[in-house]
């Protein structure tokens, strides 16, 4: 866990940092206002301990500021003031607990604990993700009860991803949370592929529910969107009296997760007087592994027919080894959902695994956005034929009317989703609580750098939901919130039509919900058999969540109750006993988990064009709860429109807004630059939030869709490397504080191509290269000598050898570069990219001694005003 300390007096300062190193935590410190602005806004924190008095300003003001940029902290207030007013207006700001000096080390650590509870583990010290469990008090991971051994790194890699499952994690986040931010300055990141490649090898060695899937060239992810169409042809598929099973994750798992249930359940017709599903893991361990039989605990020698349990079970492991289930497949039909082109590799592999689970690769059906956009590709390396676009016929799936019957006229894209099979995976999905759906189809225009022409060819105007949300609502319960994914629905002539629908649906402004009871819903579709399996695994691990938040004699009685029933073992726990105990737990539940009225909200997830906005349309998007309201920018050239979309929509009320910046495509570094200030200055302007993700373009067809190298027309590795550096500072988000804002990506365009030229050592040290340059004898390599050099050299070359060291400059391709190879005038300049990389960080160099010496005194803004390091501003 990663801790930031904003405190001015040194010895406290230093006491608090030395008792939380000891805690296993990494501690970082600012020592006045500005340095703390500065770290709050460049880094995460799990906990961040904030001194109201501060040398420069305020703390309070600081909280202030990372309230109104969106920034995500948990904060605890530690000050000597003690007036009521103090706190009440920094738990207003968002503080999440205050402290009074002077306190307990240990208290201060209990309070660490309980706002990480709250804020991450929902008040408790054990997260349960699938059969996996995260001791954070005690450091300790436990897969299906048994401890799995990690290291430190590991521990809290894996503690940043299970508390993080709605992002995608960037190598560099990830090292920043983990190694502290001193890994900026890193040559590579080779130490997290390693970490990372240790970690999710034990994590697949112990058999954990849980699978960090690589997103290659970005980072690391463990969650996304639910898989809609997958969703809707589970519906189809039970409304022909199918079984259905949804799987997400590596189907080699699967596979044996198969045979070990029917291994079992041989196992049970052999000799039912033992409780062989308690040796579930241990079963699906030996399935997998080639250790002898002897070296596992199992009961299969105290039974009467020793023999006959013995061969079961070398027969399920033989039939897993040797690949037999190819000859004699599980299912009859599999289906396989694609997304982005960048999961290729993967996808692949995915669906040349499928093709060994059913009899015929005719059986195996693939679409989604890569099995359309990469139709060829995937013909070529599986020789499955995906299905193209969308599913909006009847008979796409099935042709035989003697098998389709009465339902011959079904077109699955039209179908309600089944939301059961997302019960089936231990995966919490971010968006798990929302109606999804279109209310419109597809998208008039063929913007070059989009899919949708090619998935949804036709634009469709109208799409009714309110059947759809009242179906879902009888079966799956209430859900929070409205998630479309329309791709032009302001083009539609009925948009009217669609705002009152939402409206009708129970999403008008300022709506509230109060959520329905999950115990109650998970009951009555386990009793109607909507889908065992789903629901059993639901109502055992909503016994478990009650359990762990009961206590005392009630807490008992409910243990006993469940342990009786062989219900705190998830492969002892069957839809009979969890039946039967539903009478006592109900009650319980809906006692210990009363659901408050929460804000409802719509969002169009695919955004809205802001070339089509009138009055009118922002009015009506004003009279539903909209937020954020995604609004494209995706050219300087819609400016004129764009602006006009936002101040429209500010005036119909609506304050909070999103966009991708998409870079990297047909724009200039300048086009870029004016698009996030726009932002900014409207922010200020009008009163209201925008956050910007810029996104760097990638092809998603032709020669270069494979290339994640690929660079744009006007863009060199340089300047995309500077602008993903500042952006991993600023965590992908640019928000509405223009202070924040300029010192990022510079006050203007002059400073912004100043910034991407830059080393990147000094982008992401940005502050304390700046202040080296203001020390009483100035650092030979501070931001001030670098630019001054640079200047210096390029004045003194002619046109070919500005091109020549521009080029080399442009390739970012400094950590082996040799300057000796080189014109002898780029020597100096071409120093400042190529040394001091490690230095900052490496213990006892003179650039290591001098951050320690920046990081423990006041900024050098305080400098210039003669603000003594040991004074404190009250």
């Amino acid at each position: 866990m990663k801790i930031l300390v904003i405190e001015d007096e040194p010895e406290m300062v230093k006491t608090i940092e030395s008792f939380l190193s000891n805690e296993k935590f990494i501690v970082e410190k600012a020592t006045d206002y500005d340095s703390g602005i500065e770290k709050v806004f460049l880094y995460e924190y799990d906990c961040i301990l904030l001194d109201i008095s501060l040398p420069g300003g305020s703390g309070l003001k600081i909280l202030e500021k990372m309230k109104k940029a969106g920034v995500a902290g948990n904060v605890i207030i530690i000050s000597a003031k003690d007036s009521i007013e103090d706190k009440i207006t920094g738990l207003d700001f968002g503080a999440d607990d205050y402290l009074t000096k002077p306190f307990h080390l240990a208290e201060l650590h209990a309070r660490i604990k309980a706002v990480m509870r709250r804020k991450q583990l929902d008040g408790k010290e054990i997260l349960h993700f699938g059969n996996l469990s995260l001791d954070f008090k005690n450091r300790l991971v436990f897969v299906d009860e048994k401890e799995l051994k990690l290291n430190r790194k590991e521990f809290d890699m894996l503690s940043f991803f299970t508390t993080n499952t709605n992002r995608l994690i960037t190598k560099e986040a990830l090292a920043e949370h983990v190694w502290g931010d001193n890994t900026d300055a890193a040559d590579n990141l080779d130490f997290v592929y390693s970490q990372m490649k240790n970690l999710r090898k034990k994590l697949k060695d112990s058999g954990a529910d849980i699978v960090i899937e690589n997103v290659y060239g970005i980072g690391y992810k463990l969650d996304k969107y639910p898989p809609i169409g997958l969703m809707k042809i589970a519906t189809y598929h039970r409304q022909l009296g199918d079984k259905v099973t949804f799987f997400k994750g590596d189907l080699k798992e699967f596979v044996a997760d198969l045979l070990t249930k029917k291994c079992v359940e041989k196992l049970y017709n052999i000799d039912n007087t033992i409780k062989w599903n308690i040796h579930y893991e241990n079963i699906k361990t030996y399935i997998r592994n080639n250790k002898p039989i002897e070296y596992y605990d199992f009961p299969h020698t105290k039974s009467n027919y020793q023999n006959l349990s013995t061969l079961a079970l070398k027969e399920s492991r033989d039939f897993y080894q040797k690949k037999k289930y190819e000859q004699e497949p599980f299912f009859d039909r599999v289906y396989v959902a694609t997304l982005f082109t960048f999961y290729f590799k993967i996808t692949v592999e995915t669906i040349n695994f499928a093709k060994t689970l059913v009899k015929d690769n005719s059986d195996v059906f693939v679409g989604g956005v890569s099995a359309t956009l990469l139709y060829g590709d995937i013909i070529e390396q599986t020789g499955i034929t995906p299905i193209k676009g969308l599913l909006n016929k009847p008979k796409m799936l099935d042709k035989d009317n003697k098998i389709l019957g009465k339902k011959k006229d079904i077109i699955v894209d039209t179908l309600p989703l089944d939301y059961s099979i997302l019960e089936e995976t231990d995966y919490k999905y971010p968006e798990n609580n929302a109606y999804y759906g279109y209310m419109t189809r597809g998208c008039f225009r063929n913007c070059p750098f989009c899919a949708v022409p090619t998935l949804e060819p036709d634009y469709c105007e109208y799409v009714s939901l309110k059947e759809k949300i009242e179906e879902t609502k009888v079966q799956f319960g209430e859900q929070r919130n409205l998630l479309l994914l329309d791709n032009n629905v302001l083009y539609s002539k009925r948009f009217p039509e669609i705002i009152q629908e939402i409206i009708d649906c129970g999403f008008g402004k300022n709506a509230i919900i109060t959520e329905p009871n999950e115990y109650g819903i998970a009951l009555k579709n386990l009793e109607n058999g909507l889908n065992d399996t789903a629901y059993t695994k639901k109502m055992f691990n909503l016994n478990l969540l009650l359990l762990n938040r009961l206590n005392g004699e009630t807490q008992q009685k409910t243990y006993d109750l469940l342990a009786n029933n062989l219900l705190m073992n998830y492969y002892t726990a069957t839809k009979e006993n969890l039946l039967k105990v539903a009478t006592e737990i109900l009650p319980l539940y809906t006692k210990h988990f009363r659901k408050l009225p929460k804000q409802r909200y719509v969002d169009f997830n695919q955004g809205v064009d802001a070339r089509l906005f009138t009055e009118e349309k922002a009015e009506l998007l004003g009279k539903i709860n909209i937020r954020p309201l995604r609004i494209a920018f995706d050219n300087w050239n819609d400016r004129e429109h764009y602006e006009k979309a936002i101040r429209l929509s500010a005036k119909a009320g609506i304050h909070n807004f999103s966009n991708y910046i998409l870079y990297n495509f047909k724009d200039k570094p300048q086009d870029f630059y004016v698009r996030l200030r726009l932002n900014v200055d409207l922010c200020k302007e009008l009163k209201i939030n925008i956050y910007s993700f810029p996104m760097k373009f990638h092809p998603i067809t032709g020669e270069d869709r494979f290339n994640r190298d690929y660079l744009g027309k006007f863009w060199n590795r340089k300047y995309v490397r500077a602008v993903q550096a500042v952006l991993n500072a600023i965590k992908g988000k640019v928000g509405s504080e223009e202070d924040f804002f300029e010192k990022a990506f510079g006050k203007n365009e002059a400073e912004f191509f100043k910034i991407l030229n830059m080393p990147e050592t000094m982008i992401l040290y940005r502050f304390f290269f700046e202040w080296l340059g203001e020390k009483e004898n100035p650092y030979p390599i501070s931001q001030n000598a670098w630019w001054q050099c640079w200047l210096e050299t390029f004045n003194n070359l002619n046109e070919n050898e500005t091109a020549e060291l521009e080029e080399i400059i442009h390739q970012n391709k400094f950590a082996s570069l040799q300057t000796e190879n080189y014109n002898p005038k780029f020597s100096k300049l071409l120093k400042f990219y190529t040394n001091f990389r490690d230095d900052v960080i490496t213990q006892g160099t003179e650039l290591y001694k001098l951050k320690q010496e920046y990081d423990s005194n006041p900024t050098r803004k305080l400098r210039r005003k003669g603000i003594n390091s040991k004074e404190k501003k009250i």
